[in-house]
């Protein structure tokens, strides 16, 4: 199997572009055994493992197996507000974890230190763990149900491709906002890449790019108008 790269820069210091298995979903049974206020805070440490559970490097459109739940690595495009939003309803209290992946390319000037800190900032809904080149660098643990919050640490980021996993938990007892975001500080001297399986991988990225720049040029269309989109001359 051929695996090419896409690349794609930040958005004022946001990742907009990701990999993202899941949400893997499993219906929490004897719910009594967990009461009080912080009684979803007490079900993500106890379903938690220390590991990230991704044994291979992700690539789009390839299968990942989470436990017993068969998932699959999907492109994901983030609109203006930054976020991975993966918000569901479930009837049932149920735990769930979903991955996002990127590499995340630092590109050092020379003379530069091998090594460079980023301040970085991960908003999500829920609890969170980080991995960098294969080593776990930070985890959040909080409940916010409407805005998620904003959590602040540091990564070291080598020169060339860094890749970076984010695992986002939540429990959902009906509806359930479930959002991530990540900002890279300046964002200077940074870009991503992700990994694909679709050959060849310009081709995909030119029908990316199209249906990107395609536009309306009205917004209010009356029942006997043609709805027309444009695209720039180049």
């Amino acid at each position: 199997m051929t695996i090419g790269y896409l690349d794609y820069p930040l958005a004022g210091g946001y990742i907009h572009n990701w990999l993202v298995a899941g949400p893997a979903a499993t219906v929490v049974p004897d719910l009594a055994r967990f009461t009080g206020a912080d009684y979803k805070l007490q079900i993500a440490r106890h379903y938690h493992e220390p590991d990230s559970g991704v044994n291979e490097t992700p690539a789009e459109m390839q299968p990942f197996v989470a436990g017993e739940t068969s998932l699959k690595w999907n492109y994901v495009r983030c609109r203006d507000d930054h976020y991975v939003d993966l918000s569901v309803f479930h009837h049932e209290t149920t735990y769930l974890r979903a991955w996002a992946y990127v590499e995340v390319v630092s590109a050092a000037a020379q003379g530069e230190a091998q090594l460079r800190t980023v301040t970085c900032t991960l908003t999500t809904n829920g609890p969170a763990d980080v991995w960098l080149n294969g080593h776990h660098v930070h985890r959040q643990e909080h409940f916010y149900h409407q805005l998620p919050k904003r959590v602040t640490f540091e990564l070291a980021l080598q020169p060339g491709p860094n890749p970076l996993l984010v695992r986002m938990e939540q429990v959902a007892a009906r509806e359930c906002p479930y959002a991530m975001a990540l900002h890279l500080g300046t964002g200077k001297g940074l870009s991503v890449r992700l990994p694909t399986a679709i050959a060849p991988a310009e081709r995909r990225a030119r029908f990316e790019r199209a249906f990107s720049a395609a536009h309306l040029r009205q917004d209010v269309f009356k029942a006997d108008e043609q709805v027309a989109f444009y695209w720039p001359e180049d």
